[in-house]
């Protein structure tokens, strides 16, 4: 993975508001669909088309399967699961659906999948530093 010298500015610490540099894996690269299909298609027997339905039919039952509240293993990848945020209230009987703020997915990555992460190759790509952008 390439990764990029960047300049910060700390936001917290004793050193806060002062500017240091670290590693960053610079901009996020996506994989589109196609090319992830592509890359099937070559590693298996399966089609584009085909690698293109099991994709579809993974989404559809894997988010069946969370809307009903359950986790689901997806193997080797790791495993979703249904999360919610809600506002803590002093009451019981105020205590209810109205109160929930977030409802999303988490993905806990399977142990040995960063296991195999923590081998991969980095290498700094450029020796330009740049400003990271701040959030």
């Amino acid at each position: 993975m390439d990764i990029y010298i960047v300049r910060k500015k700390l936001t917290v610490g004793p050193h806060k508001g002062k500017e240091y540099f670290t590693l960053s894996r610079g901009p996020r690269r996506n994989l589109p669909t196609g090319n992830l299909l592509e890359e099937i298609e070559n590693a298996t027997t399966l089609s584009f088309a085909d690698g293109e339905m099991m994709l579809r039919t993974l989404v559809e039952v894997v988010t069946e399967k969370i809307s009903q509240g359950h986790s689901v293993d997806l193997g080797p990848l790791g495993t979703i699961k249904p999360t919610i945020k809600a506002t803590s209230v002093k009451n019981r009987k105020d205590c209810n659906s109205k109160t929930i703020t977030n409802r999303g997915v988490q993905f806990i990555a399977r142990a040995e999948l960063n296991e195999r992460l923590k081998n991969m190759s980095l290498r700094v790509k450029n020796s330009n530093i740049r400003k990271k952008k701040a959030k």
